[in-house]
């Protein structure tokens, strides 16, 4: 193969780029001679494919040629229309900026035209309101009412003033209305109070409103007569300031009473000030209770002459709703709020008499509360008085004096020794069972929480919460003192009664766990709002389940002491009981027919297990159910381990020594329990093994011992054990070790 025919077969011109060149001259290019051949080669078929496409190429290149003149053309066109456009942009530029310029000119004009259009305005209303006020003092010569329709219409003027309109002016206006609203009130007001004296206002009978001494026609005529001046008094309602004014007292435009309201509040002002002030005898700061007694009765009195008379005509005129008999209320109980707080200044510092406020005051509330039915109305304008204890002077020593008052009463309880511990009621099976002590505790704390119950912050009511808490602690202290002392012996009515305290207080405070009140109280305090999530958050924890374990370990710890002081009675005469020498006892020689007695309890075990029945059986009165089952479930397993430790493994047993101490266990000691459960022997695991391997035939005794000397020798299976333990019911005994010295004590 030739050189050409070589690169032709490895080169192809058509496929011609960078990559294709540089592999190429490296393949072939080995010399300078190389080199030369080869491009002398690319340039003869470089001129042949020139040649070659010419021709055919010849028609492109014209309309290349051609297609290169137009685009000449449209490029000196667009040059042209570049210029043009650079020419547009500057005159629209100029234009722009003299149109700004008048934008700017117009609305300088603009606002030139809002300020004297706005200054119109309030020419225009300032002329309205002083012809009002013309017509307004013509017609207050002539007729009030007339003059109350022009107030009306200045209001109106001043209400539609326009928003922006002068403070100043604003402010002359409102004062203006002011003046003529004092004005024209005390006017009507004196009319309006003559009238509804007339028709029995204020009497002690105040609801047949002196009906009954007034003629019928003439009893209409000032029916008639007080509907006008009611109307009138109420259309001289102030009118709420602007906002854009900078008020010092917005507060009090909120609530404020109607005209006809405060005026039919004058005569009982009168009243209240005449008996609650100065010098009077009935000025009592120790006695709330006789200005909050006859606020209430004036209430009671007047709620349903203002709801039958009054408040239609209110749902008439107005259509926002306002409650005409609590507006009254509200009114009474302003005095209240400042008499009361005039003497809490003084009653805080007396705990005993600030008690008597607290109590007062939250049976007002309570009382007006049902007597005006707060719960079905728009209370918008009521505010109960309880608010006044909650001020930050007052609520501090509201709760120092909670917390002192239980202290106080359950020292003063406590140190009557001898009654403290007593229940209230004997005869009764579950209330014998309660002591005095803890029923008043108890009571103490329920009177807390019906106190502040009714509060309305979540943050007050959560602190008295603690302070219940707090005294539960102190509770529990107080009975761990008392139960230390020395004049405390078990079995005794006090140690009982502190047992059954206990245990009445624990079951108190499960209960209360699941009320809603305590339960929320529990919760963390988020804002005062108590939601969902929170509650999730605190999960199963209960409000008072801090209190109830404390108190719970408590109630064990006095179950042991009782327990044990009961089960002593046995392990102080187990030398006693020993003293039957049961190693060497023999069977005596009996006749046909006392063979076939059985064996009864010994006298020794008699004399020792009579005393302990009885404790037990005085336990059983004196005890709670709860506490007498977990007590003598607790003396079972001390009575267990001392017979147990103290008397089976340190005797000697002869056969029938055996028989007579199995004898004094199923006769004498298991019946004594048998009034309490159904299997007693369940209970003393220990001794109940006793009895089972006491009663083993000789043959069966040999055989299990010398089973079990296999056993802890480890000649058996290691679950052997557990195997002769089913085998034999043993269920206190469970080694080897342990059945073998009991075997043993067998001779």
């Amino acid at each position: 193969m030739s050189v050409e025919d070589e690169a032709d077969s490895d080169f192809d011109v058509n496929n011609l780029n960078e990559t294709n060149i540089v592999e190429f001259l490296n393949k072939k290019c080995k010399s300078v001679d190389d080199v030369k051949y080869w491009l002398e080669f690319f340039s003869n078929r470089l001129k042949n494919l020139d040649l070659q496409n010419e021709g055919d190429s010849s028609n492109e290149l014209s309309l290349l040629r051609s297609m290169t003149e137009e685009a000449r053309a449209d490029l000196v066109r667009m040059r042209e229309l570049k210029k043009k456009r650079e020419l547009l942009m500057r005159k629209i530029a100029n234009i722009q900026l003299e149109t700004e310029e008048f934008v700017d000119s117009l609305r300088e004009k603009c606002d030139r035209l809002k300020k004297l259009e706005k200054q119109r305005e309030q020419m225009v209303a300032l002329k309205e309101f002083k012809s009002i006020l013309k017509k307004m003092n013509d017609a207050y010569q002539e007729s009030t009412p007339k003059a109350i329709m022009f107030y009306s219409e200045a209001v109106t003027v001043y209400q539609n003033l326009p928003k922006d309109c002068n403070q100043n002016l604003e402010v002359k206006i409102y004062a203006k209305i002011e003046e003529w609203e004092t004005k024209l009130i005390e006017t009507v007001k004196s009319d309006f109070l003559r009238t509804m004296s007339k028709l029995g206002w204020g009497s002690n009978e105040m609801n047949a409103l002196s009906g009954s001494q007034l003629k019928e026609a003439e009893r209409e005529q000032l029916v008639s007569q007080r509907n006008s001046l009611f109307l009138q008094l109420l259309g001289l309602q102030k009118p709420v300031k602007r906002n854009i004014l900078e008020l010092q007292n917005d507060s009090e435009n909120v609530g404020e009473l109607l005209p006809p309201i405060s005026a039919l509040l004058i005569v009982f002002k009168k009243r209240f000030y005449f008996h609650f002030y100065g010098d009077r005898k009935t000025n009592n700061v120790e006695k709330p209770e006789w200005y909050l007694t006859q606020v209430l009765k004036w209430v009671q009195d007047s709620r349903d002459y203002l709801d039958e008379e009054f408040q239609p005509l209110v749902n008439k005129m107005w259509s926002k709703p306002v409650n005409v008999k609590v507006m009254f209320v509200e009114g009474l109980l302003g005095f209240i709020r400042t008499k009361m707080r005039q003497d809490l200044t003084q009653v805080v510092y007396n705990e005993t008499l600030l008690s008597h406020y607290v109590d007062e005051v939250l049976n007002f509330d309570r009382e007006l509360e049902s007597s005006i039915d707060v719960e079905n109305i728009d209370c918008c304008f009521y505010s109960p008085i309880q608010q006044l204890l909650l001020n930050e002077s007052v609520f501090p020593k509201w709760i120092e004096m909670e917390s002192n008052l239980v202290k106080e009463k359950l020292d003063l309880l406590l140190s009557d020794w001898e009654n403290c511990w007593k229940p209230e009621v004997l005869d009764d099976p579950y209330l014998k069972f309660i002591p005095r002590s803890a029923n008043m505790f108890l009571t103490l704390l329920d009177c807390i929480s019906n106190r502040y119950q009714r509060l309305p912050s979540f943050k007050h009511r959560k602190q008295f919460f603690l302070v219940q808490l707090e005294l539960l602690d102190e509770f529990r202290t107080r009975l761990m003192q008392l139960k230390n002392q020395e004049k405390v012996i078990p079995l005794n009515e006090s140690f009982i009664g502190i047992l059954n305290s206990a245990y009445y207080v624990t079951r108190v405070l499960t209960q209360w766990s699941s009320e809603v009140q305590y339960s929320t109280l529990s919760l963390p305090n988020v804002d005062g709002v108590v939601n969902s999530s929170t509650i999730e958050i605190q999960g199963n924890v209960g409000p008072f389940d801090y209190q109830i374990e404390t108190m719970n370990l408590f109630i064990q710890d006095c179950e042991l002491i009782l327990a044990r002081y009961v089960a002593n009675q046995i392990k102080e005469k187990v030398q006693l009981y020993r003293s039957q020498k049961f190693w060497s006892k023999s069977e005596p020689k009996k006749s046909q027919e006392q063979k076939e007695e059985q064996i009864s309890v010994s006298t020794v075990a008699s004399d020792i297990l009579h005393p302990f029945a009885a404790e037990l059986e005085q336990l059983s009165t004196a005890l709670n159910e709860t506490a007498f089952r977990n007590t003598w479930k607790l003396v079972c397993s001390f009575v267990d381990k001392v017979l147990y430790i103290d008397l089976a493994l340190k005797t000697n047993f002869s056969r029938f020594g055996s028989s007579q101490f199995v004898t004094d266990l199923t006769q004498g000691l298991f019946p004594i329990f048998g009034q309490y459960t159904r299997a007693p022997r369940n209970f003393f695991p220990c001794l109940s093994d006793i009895v089972t391997l006491f009663s083993l035939s000789k043959g069966t005794y040999l055989l299990l011992k010398d089973h079990l000397e296999q056993v802890e020798n480890g000649k058996c299976a290691s679950n052997e054990i557990e195997l002769i333990c089913n085998e034999y019911k043993l269920t206190g005994l469970t080694n080897a070790s342990q059945i073998l010295k009991v075997l043993s004590k067998l001779i």
